[in-house]
């Protein structure tokens, strides 16, 4: 409602209950000059939203649970002056419920390196993976910010798949350790 010249009031009751379960198991075995981990990683989110505010006349109700579960299998070492790490993995990234969705995104992380010195290296890493939004950009609930600007989620988004690439430099000082980087994402 309209309050003086230039200010509101808006009349918000929000009862927000969040909960995330995070769970990893790994496999390691280091053998002369490598080390292979194999592994699985969950994450479980739950929300519940009860929200009336000056938007909505009636409570409005939302229940979302989103998943990720993330398998890889790692083999990363040394051989002389060269580095190198292979991980291949998936991503299943889930929305249970109303738009509900399942998407399996192949995952994989390639490295090379070469120790220049004892000091110095130079690395060149290809990494994918998938960003699922978060809770609250999902939520359709709409929360008035000043008058005629509110914010809200969107029911309809999706995971997104990302791609990075990268060259770095490192330099190792003592105690100081620099790492400059350029990469493309």
């Amino acid at each position: 409602t309209e309050s003086g010249a230039t200010g509101f009031d808006d009349e918000l009751w929000l009862d927000n209950s969040k909960k995330s379960v995070i769970g990893e198991a790994v496999f390691t075995h280091n053998f002369k000059d490598a080390e292979m981990t194999i592994g699985y990683q969950g994450k479980y989110n739950f929300l519940n939203n009860e929200l009336s505010n000056s938007l909505s006349e009636s409570r409005h109700l939302e229940d979302i649970r989103t998943q990720k579960h993330y398998f890889y299998g790692d083999i990363s070492g040394e051989y002389h002056k060269l580095m190198y790490r292979a991980s291949i993995g998936g991503n299943i990234d889930k929305r249970l419920g109303n738009n509900g969705f399942s998407n399996l995104t192949f995952t994989p992380v390639f490295l090379i390196g070469y120790k220049l010195n004892k000091a110095n290296s130079l690395r060149l890493q290809y990494t994918s993976n998938t960003l699922m939004p978060n809770i609250q950009q999902l939520s359709e609930s709409r929360i008035l910010i000043m008058k005629d600007f509110y914010q809200t989620g969107n029911k309809n988004l999706r995971n997104a798949h990302q791609q990075t690439y990268e060259l770095s430099y490192d330099l190792y000082a003592g105690p100081l350790t620099l790492q400059t980087t350029l990469y493309h994402e």
